[in-house]
């Protein structure tokens, strides 16, 4: 069997989803300081233009990935 390890990555989720219905594609961060100081930034500039629109929350989720292969020998036959 090959080697392989796990990564863990961090997204900024929105309604602790990680890719929105509009957007389509999701930014991984390495490090979840880096991706806790965008979050923050992003509070700031999104309470400053969507006034008027329902709140959203916004957190940072770790996820992590496997390889392609691995999640089909191990990991498959548990998933939904």
């Amino acid at each position: 069997m090959p080697k392989y390890c796990f990564r863990k990555v961090y997204f900024i989720c929105t309604n602790k989803q990680v890719i929105e219905p509009a957007i389509k594609s999701a930014v991984a961060y390495k490090n979840k300081d880096y991706a806790d100081i965008l979050l923050d930034q992003r509070d700031k500039s999104v309470k400053m233009w969507d006034v008027n629109k329902p709140p959203k929350t916004y957190s940072v989720e770790g996820f992590y990935l496997v390889h392609e292969r691995l999640f089909d020998e191990l990991l498959k036959e548990h998933s939904k």
